[in-house]
C-alpha cells in the first residue's frame, strides 16, 4: 500500500503552476531534465514549461475528456493525445523512432520535454 501512495504523490502537479521556481524546488530533477533538453535542442526552460501547462495543467496521465452519448453515457476519446505535452500516439511513435529513444513515454517529464 505505502508505495502506491507513493506513487500518486511523485506523479502529482506542482502546487503552483506559475512559479518555475516553485515547480522546480518542489519537483527535484525537472531542472536538470528541462536544461538539458535546452543545451540539446535550444527551447528556452520557461518555453517547455508553457507549453506542457497549456497542455495538460502539469497532469503527467492527461488525456481529453471522452464524448458522451445522449449527454451522459461515456464514448471515445477525440483523439489519442496522453501525458504531460498531450502528444498523439502516431506523433509520439514517430518521436521514438526518430530519436531511438524507444522506452519513452509520454507520462515521464524527461522524455516529453525532450520531445518538446
Amino acid at each position: 500500500m505505502a508505495p502506491l501512495i507513493l506513487t500518486a504523490c511523485l506523479n502529482s502537479p506542482p502546487q503552483n503552476m506559475g512559479n518555475s521556481c516553485e515547480i522546480f524546488e518542489q519537483k527535484g530533477g525537472w531542472y536538470k531534465d528541462a536544461h538539458k533538453s535546452y543545451k540539446k535542442w535550444g527551447v528556452p526552460i520557461h518555453v517547455q514549461l508553457a507549453i506542457i501547462y497549456q497542455e495538460s495543467r502539469f497532469e503527467n496521465s492527461a488525456k481529453p475528456p471522452r464524448t458522451k452519448i445522449l449527454w451522459v453515457i461515456p464514448w471515445k476519446r477525440p483523439s489519442s493525445a496522453y501525458g504531460y505535452g498531450q502528444v498523439l500516439d502516431g506523433t509520439w511513435s514517430r518521436y521514438r523512432k526518430s530519436t531511438g529513444r524507444r522506452w519513452a513515454d509520454r507520462d515521464d517529464f524527461d522524455d516529453v520535454v525532450d520531445f518538446i
